[in-house]
């Protein structure tokens, strides 16, 4: 939920990518909340295939999130073609690296699906959006949790089989989700296809996948037995995040990091499309914040030094003045 832009922090020389929440959605405590827990769980985890994130904040009703900006595309974008094998199987063990790494830090993240995996331009995985992350200690002693028991969470064709039916998600959820989006990869095919979503949510809860070497025969045993295993309706046979990784690797062992083609794509809308006068709305509202804003609130939620996360928040609020320089970017 929220509008990314593409800022420029003047003083350190970099690009920086905001998120705000839309004023629509800001008076809403869950919302809020949810923008709140992004943070709160990305900067819990220090991992290179996790974005970071600087600060969170609201000024004069504005919530942000400051964090790096990545640029590349989500696997959203090449959904329905086969990837080569070494380059899917590189990219699907960055991402079960970095789910390992939030479990280890008792992070779940809920929503894993083709739009919340982005590879950058060399090769290298962000995972993004922790929105609905389930942070350890946190859900079982909040007072108002965001979600509420026996609620369906997630994007209804990635849900793994407990997930669908409102059971609590632990980390074997996880490998289920990636799993259907590691056999897309390798497949070119959604493992539980249907004509219609709730087709597919029925799927998921009812049918086993056809075996994906019926779909490509040339993918290696070890590759189609991992699909199977992480595709497995009972959570207890599935492999660790871990053992994913290591079995993906093992597929890339010797092959060098392929870096992702992208063609003439650009990164973000095009001038005069809807996506651009869009942003050029949004973008007014911004520029309607008064000249000389309150000071940021802060919640206790820092990655970095103090001297970088300070100057960020002088920029941000340069930019909220009209003097730094801010573009629309989908991510």
């Amino acid at each position: 939920m929220g509008e990314v832009f593409l800022a420029r922090d003047e003083r350190l020389g970099r690009d920086v990518a905001i998120k705000l929440l839309p004023r629509d959605a800001a008076s809403a405590p869950q919302a809020i909340e949810r923008f709140r827990r992004e943070a709160r769980a990305a900067s819990a985890i220090s991992h290179p295939n996790i974005i970071t994130v600087f600060d969170v904040g609201e000024v004069d009703g504005i919530w942000y999130l400051a964090m790096e900006l990545v640029r590349g595309r989500t696997l959203a974008e090449d959904r329905g073609t086969p990837w080569p094998i070494a380059q899917a199987a590189d990219v699907l063990a960055q991402g079960a690296t970095a789910l390992a790494a939030a479990h280890e830090a008792g992070i779940v993240h809920r929503d894993i699906k083709p739009a919340n995996i982005m590879v950058r331009h060399d090769g290298y995985v962000k995972v993004l959006d922790f929105g609905i992350a389930r942070l350890a200690n946190t859900e079982r002693h909040d007072a108002a949790p965001l979600t509420e028991p026996g609620k369906v969470i997630g994007t209804l064709t990635y849900l793994s089989p407990e997930q669908a039916t409102g059971e609590s998600v632990e980390a074997p959820s996880e490998v289920f989700s990636l799993g259907i989006l590691a056999y897309e990869l390798f497949t070119g095919a959604h493992p539980f296809k249907a004509p219609t979503s709730m087709a597919t949510f029925t799927a998921i809860l009812t049918r086993d996948p056809v075996p994906a070497a019926e779909l490509r025969a040339e993918l290696p045993e070890s590759v189609q037995a991992l699909l199977a295993a992480m595709l497995d309706k009972e959570p207890a046979r599935r492999p660790s995040t871990a053992d994913v990784a290591a079995t993906l690797r093992s597929v890339t062992a010797g092959a060098a990091r392929t870096p992702l083609v992208t063609g003439a794509r650009p990164v973000g809308p095009a001038a005069g499309s809807a996506q651009a006068t869009a942003a050029t709305t949004v973008l007014a509202s911004v520029a309607a914040v008064p000249a000389a804003p309150s000071a940021p609130r802060h919640h206790g939620i820092v990655v970095g030094r103090a001297q970088d996360l300070a100057m960020l928040q002088t920029a941000y609020v340069d930019v909220l003045q009209g003097s730094g320089l801010v573009v629309s970017v989908r991510l």
